[in-house]
C-alpha cells in the first residue's frame, strides 16, 4: 500500500469519525441525559487537551498506524507467522486484543500510585459529555500510542484492518462519554456487550466504590467477566474525583 493510498484511508476514517461525532453532538443537545453546567470553561480545556493528544502521532512516531507499517515491513506479527491472511480474522483479533488490554491498562492505572495522579485529570471533569473524551493527560496519551503501537506489531494485522479497528475504538469512546438519553431496557441489554454512556458514568462516579468498577473501554464483556462490573444505582451521583491520592485494588 502506496503512502498516498494510506493518506486517503486515514482521511476517509477521520471523516467518518467526524461525521459521527456531530451526529453524537446533536444527539445531546436533543436529548442530554443530564443537565450540565460550566459548559463553555469545560469545553476549551478538554478540546485543548484533545489537541495536545491528537497531534502527538505527528511529532512523535508511536501510532498504531506506525507498528502496522513496521511490522509490514519486517515480517512481524502473529497471525503473519500462523499465515492467517483474512482480513475479517485480523481486524476481529486485533479489536479483541486491543479491548482486552485497554480493560488492564485503565484498572492498572486507577491501582498504581505513579500512575492514578496521571489518569486523574480524565476523572477530575465535573460532568461528563462528548468532550470529555479528549481530556487525557499527555502522558497517558504516550503510554496508551506506545502500547497500542506494540500490539499491532506483535498481532501484525493488514493496515487496513488497523485503520478500522482505530476508527472502531475511537469513536466508542466518544460514545461511551455521550450525554445522551437512552431507554434504560435498551441500555440493560446492550450492556451485556458493549459499554454505554450511562454503565461508563458510573465510572466517572466520586465515590471510589463506584468509580473502581466498570473499566472496560469498548466491551463490557470484560467487567462482566473478571467481577468489575456495577450497574448504575437508582439514586443519583456526584461527579468527579475525591482529593484522596489513589484508587483502590486491581
Amino acid at each position: 500500500m502506496t503512502a498516498d493510498q494510506m493518506s486517503e484511508m486515514s482521511q476517509w476514517s477521520f471523516a467518518a469519525i467526524l461525521l459521527c461525532c456531530v451526529l453524537l453532538a446533536l444527539a445531546e443537545l436533543r436529548w442530554p441525559a443530564r443537565q450540565e453546567g460550566d459548559f463553555g470553561n469545560r469545553i476549551l480545556a478538554n478540546l485543548g487537551l484533545g489537541i495536545i493528544t491528537l497531534t502527538m502521532p505527528m511529532l512523535i512516531p508511536l501510532s498504531s498506524i506506525a507498528g502496522a507499517t513496521y511490522a509490514d515491513a519486517h515480517g512481524f506479527g502473529l497471525l503473519r507467522a500462523a499465515g492467517i491472511e483474512n482480513f475479517l480474522a485480523a481486524a476481529l483479533l486485533l479489536f479483541l486484543v486491543r479491548s482486552l488490554t485497554d480493560y488492564w491498562v485503565h484498572r492498572v492505572y486507577h491501582r498504581w500510585a505513579f500512575l492514578w495522579p496521571l489518569h486523574r485529570l480524565h476523572h477530575s471533569d465535573q460532568a461528563i459529555d462528548l468532550s470529555t473524551t479528549l481530556r487525557a493527560h499527555p502522558i497517558t496519551s504516550l503510554l496508551n500510542m506506545a502500547i497500542n503501537m506494540a500490539l499491532v506489531v506483535a498481532v501484525g494485522p493488514p493496515l487496513l484492518a488497523v485503520i478500522l479497528v482505530d476508527a472502531i475504538i475511537f469513536f466508542a469512546a466518544f460514545i461511551q462519554h455521550a450525554n445522551v438519553r437512552i431507554p434504560s431496557r435498551t441500555v440493560h441489554i446492550v450492556e451485556k456487550i458493549w459499554v454505554t454512556p450511562s454503565m461508563h458514568l458510573v465510572h466517572h462516579a466520586r465515590d471510589r466504590a463506584l468509580h473502581d468498577s466498570n473499566y472496560g473501554e469498548i466491551l463490557s464483556v470484560w467487567d462482566h467477566v473478571f467481577g468489575t462490573y456495577r450497574a448504575r444505582p437508582a439514586d443519583d451521583f456526584a461527579i468527579g474525583v475525591e482529593k484522596a491520592t489513589q484508587s483502590s485494588g486491581v
